[in-house]
C-alpha cells in the first residue's frame, strides 16, 4: 500500500521547499536560456517568466516571516512601498501633461470634424504601428466622435516629435 500511496516518497518539509526552489530556479534558467538562443528579445515572451519569479519572490518572503523581527520589518517596509506606490500614481495621473495635450488633441480632432466621418493617420517615430494612433481613436471616440475605419474624405494626421504633437487636417476631395 505505501508504494501505491507514494508515501514512500515524501520528504521532509525543509526538503520540500528547497526542491521546490531548486526546481523553480532550473526552469526560470532553461526558460532565461531559450529566451537568449532564440536571439528574439520580444515584450510577448516576458510573461513566461512571471510564475516562477512570483514563486521565487514568495519563497523569500516565507523565510523572511519565519523570524518576528524580519517579519515586523517587511511590513512596515511594505507599508511604506504601498504608500509610495499610492502617493506616485496620484501625483503621477493628476499632473501627466501628455495625456492631457492627447486629450486637448482629440477634442481638436472631435470639434474640427464638425461631425463628419473622418480617419485618423499617424506620421513619424513608430508611426508605422496600428496602436500609434489607438490613444487619440479612443479619447475622440470617449468625447462622442470616434474616427471611422474605412477611407473618408476628411483626415487627420498626428505626428508625436520631441517638440510636441502636431496635427494636420486634409480635406480630400
Amino acid at each position: 500500500m505505501k508504494l501505491v500511496s507514494g508515501s514512500r516518497f515524501h520528504l521532509k518539509p525543509k526538503q520540500d521547499v528547497v526542491t521546490a526552489i531548486t526546481v523553480t530556479l532550473v526552469v526560470n534558467i532553461c526558460l532565461l536560456a531559450g529566451f537568449f538562443v532564440a536571439k528574439t528579445p520580444s515584450g510577448a515572451y516576458v510573461p513566461m517568466f512571471f510564475p516562477g519569479l512570483i514563486l521565487i519572490v514568495g519563497f523569500i518572503f516565507d523565510s523572511l516571516l519565519n523570524n518576528l523581527k524580519l517579519k515586523l520589518l517587511v511590513l512596515a517596509l511594505f507599508v511604506l512601498l504601498f504608500s509610495f506606490n499610492a502617493y506616485y500614481s496620484f501625483d503621477k495621473s493628476s499632473s501627466d501633461s501628455l495625456f492631457q495635450t492627447r486629450l486637448n488633441i482629440a477634442k481638436y480632432i472631435v470639434k474640427e470634424s464638425e461631425g463628419k466621418e473622418y480617419n485618423l493617420r499617424g506620421r513619424g517615430d513608430a508611426s508605422q504601428f496600428e496602436s500609434f494612433t489607438m490613444n487619440y481613436e479612443y479619447l475622440a471616440w470617449w468625447l462622442g466622435k470616434g474616427p471611422s475605419h474605412k477611407r473618408q474624405k476628411l483626415s487627420f494626421t498626428i505626428e508625436e516629435r520631441s517638440d510636441g504633437i502636431h496635427v494636420e487636417k486634409k480635406v480630400m476631395e
